[in-house]
């Protein structure tokens, strides 16, 4: 399979917090590009990487780039499905290693975008979103509408009560009221229910969680992590856009509508990654 040309035209990522560690990456490789993001642990499990502890989001973001970089120099040229299960099976044996007997809710996970260069297609198991042509893949989680809208509803009652909106960003308590929620939802990843949604945890994911598509002719291919709730022109419009939101929706609970909102003193509600191509 014949290999395309890709521009790197810009790689980005920050965290939502100088207190906390990036648990998002990216992978820029010959014939791969990748987005990652890490899921926010849940479960107070650390785990050692290169002499360093890591939270249980950034262990897999840093496992599952380490797997594609590992991929990308084989050299071939594999396709979807038989990516993503060498990338899982890495970050499954890494778990193991460290934890043999994790529960599935617990299990260190990650969400990615891929671009394939020799197939010229864009993969995706979970929430990142693409851009191609000017039109927009938004990652979606079935699961995140339950909780998010639970969690808008307990903050409305506080704002009615007269709670300030500084003193809810501070306590958050709509956070509090789906923490057990969020401590579940591992397990309906890879899971084919309503409230199923695919991420690379180390089991396998269903063909439906896998989505592939091909593209069609060259262009601008952006590839980001779900910290950037909008894909609006390059990333520094695209940063403007996210701090207009934040400024007309500190808490989250309206065109952010999230299950949760940025800390104090934090610069968002999420980590935040991009990557634009040529392609």
């Amino acid at each position: 399979m014949s290999r395309r040309a890709v521009e790197v035209l810009e790689a980005f990522t920050a965290s939502k917090s100088d207190a906390r560690p990036n648990e998002d990456a990216y992978v820029i490789g010959e014939r791969h590009v990748a987005v990652l993001d890490g899921v926010t642990d849940k479960s107070g499990f650390t785990y050692e990487h290169g002499g360093t502890t890591e939270t249980s989001g950034r262990f897999a973001a840093l496992v599952v780039s380490e797997a594609l970089a590992r991929l990308d120099a084989t050299g071939e040229a594999p396709d979807a499905a038989a990516a993503v299960s060498f990338i899982g099976g890495r970050l499954d044996d890494a778990v193991r290693e460290q934890r043999p007997s994790l529960a599935r809710e617990q299990r260190p996970a990650c969400a990615l975008v891929v671009y394939s260069a020799p197939r010229h297609e864009v993969w995706r198991v979970g929430d990142c979103s693409w851009l191609f042509d000017g039109v927009a893949h938004s990652g979606h989680l079935a699961f995140d509408d339950l909780t998010a809208g639970l969690r808008r509803t307990v903050t409305q009652v506080h704002l009615e009560d007269g709670w300030a909106v500084e003193h809810l960003a501070a306590r958050d308590p709509g956070r509090t009221a789906i923490q057990g929620l969020l401590e579940m939802q591992g397990m309906f990843a890879n899971r084919d229910h309503e409230l199923g949604y695919g991420a690379i945890t180390g089991t396998p994911v269903p063909d439906r969680f896998l989505e592939v598509d091909a593209l069609d002719g060259s262009g601008v291919l952006v590839l980001t992590s779900d910290g950037y709730p909008e894909i609006v022109g390059d990333r520094e419009a695209s940063d403007r856009r996210l701090t207009e939101l934040l400024g007309s929706d500190p808490l989250c609970i309206g065109a952010l509508l999230g299950t949760k909102a940025p800390a104090p003193g934090a610069a968002s509600y999420d980590d935040r990654t991009w990557v634009s191509l040529r392609v």
